[in-house]
């Protein structure tokens, strides 16, 4: 069982990859907020279901505020703020800087949960950092690039996410606690419906299968396995860290669908990124021995 956390953290690394290539599609037709309402209407339908047939408990009273702050963190203002980022960058962009989630997890683990770092792993910290920079600044001139600055913010509050949903794995099922969160971030998400609604008459049959599949495979099945993988890995870190792998699926599937090539700067950052993670991962080694 200790191993089996890997599993769990590969296939939401591989979901959320689809995610990232298929937003730049579905926001044809969808704006940022609608896509977010349709992405989380279809994944809290199908985990309602699987709540009612399983006929699983509702969550205490006094945790449904905590229900509602990991809804608000992950799947309110983290969607929101990953659509808009994807908005002025392409796949291969957004998903490198979202995984700098791990290295901010890992940073607010240390302090939250007083899960100890080694200085190498601090050290694989901030080189995968300087590897966000690269894609955070504009060439020539000390200012953000609007879509980096968007996505960073999205890592930022992801990476509170998970902290939380370590913390409630410890009382609930994975399946609980990613249901119940999702359903909450989906009642918050309800202030974009009107619009969401009007915009849906006309979108064409792909957007809504690039939605179906964001809202199955990338929102129900990868938050209930990341969820499950928290509930049985050794720390925060060693779960957040699979998240280096979704630009690797992002890339691949960009290419193939929108056959999108990744730009210089993507390249370099991301090969940065890459280190840092090596190093941390080093670290993380010698740490169990």
């Amino acid at each position: 069982m200790k191993l089996t956390y890997h599993i769990y953290a590969g296939i939401t690394a591989i979901c959320w990859g689809f995610s990232n290539a298929l937003t730049g599609i579905a926001m044809r037709s969808f704006s940022t907020f609608s896509l977010a309402f349709w992405r989380y209407a279809v994944a809290a339908f199908c985990l309602t279901v699987v709540i009612l047939v399983m006929k699983l408990h509702p969550p205490a009273w006094r945790d449904i505020p905590r229900f509602f702050v990991c809804g608000g963190l992950g799947f309110f203002l983290y969607t929101v703020c990953f659509n808009l980022g994807c908005q002025y960058t392409d796949a291969a962009t957004s998903s490198t800087i979202i995984a700098a989630v791990p290295l901010f997890t890992a940073a607010a683990a240390r302090v939250i949960l007083k899960e100890a770092l080694r200085k190498m792993q601090w050290g694989g910290i901030l080189t995968a950092f300087a590897g966000v920079m690269i894609l955070v600044f504009r060439p020539g001139i000390m200012s953000f690039d609007t879509g980096a600055l968007w996505l960073l913010g999205a890592a930022v509050f992801l990476s509170s996410y998970n902290l939380l949903q370590r913390k409630l794995t410890k009382k609930y099922t994975a399946l609980q606690t990613s249901a119940y969160s999702i359903l909450c971030g989906f009642i918050l998400l309800c202030v974009f419906s009107p619009t969401a609604v009007k915009e849906a008459v006309e979108a064409p049959a792909e957007v809504w299968v690039c939605v179906g599949v964001m809202g199955v495979l990338s929102s129900a099945v990868a938050y209930v396995c990341w969820a499950k993988a928290f509930s049985i890995a050794p720390n925060a870190s060693s779960v957040s860290n699979y998240m280096f792998l979704t630009p690797f699926a992002a890339v691949f599937l960009g290419f193939f669908i929108s056959s999108e090539v990744p730009a210089g700067k993507v390249v370099i950052g991301g090969l940065v990124i890459l280190a840092g993670l090596f190093v941390f991962q080093k670290g993380s080694i010698k740490n169990t021995k």
